[in-house]
């Protein structure tokens, strides 16, 4: 499966990224590169990167929310597997990071889905 967004639908899913990597408290390299990695799959070369990057750090938190609340069910169903999967990444679950997962996938109103569920949706994607 295939999946794409536009470029204000990639800021806020780089807005809410952000926040899941920084939830914990410390930054992993593994969560930093599975994050390049996956701008990469959604078709935005490295050196786009720090361009959508930095729009998003501009982006109210609050916009990006309204951003994805807007989404249909599959793009949902792809920033709460993202989110999911950049939480477990580093092999551990910081109780802040399920929090944070938990409240945009309430506010969004993301399927719910277990981090497994979430690992196994994203290895399916091309």
């Amino acid at each position: 499966m295939k999946i794409s967004f536009e470029k204000t639908g990639l800021m806020a899913i780089a807005k809410l990224a952000n926040a899941m990597i920084a939830a914990d408290g410390k930054v992993a390299e593994n969560e930093m590169c599975s994050w390049t990695m996956e701008m990469e799959r959604l078709g935005i070369p490295h050196e786009e990167f720090a361009s959508i990057y930095e729009a998003s750090e501009s982006m109210p938190f609050t916009e990006a929310l309204t951003v994805v609340t807007s989404l249909d069910t599959e793009h949902k169903r792809y920033v709460g597997a993202f989110l999911g999967s950049l939480m477990a990444i580093d092999g551990e679950i910081d109780n802040d990071e399920l929090k944070l997962w938990q409240l945009v996938s309430t506010f969004c109103d993301l399927p719910t889905m277990t981090v497994l569920e979430a690992l196994t949706y994203m290895s399916s994607l091309d």
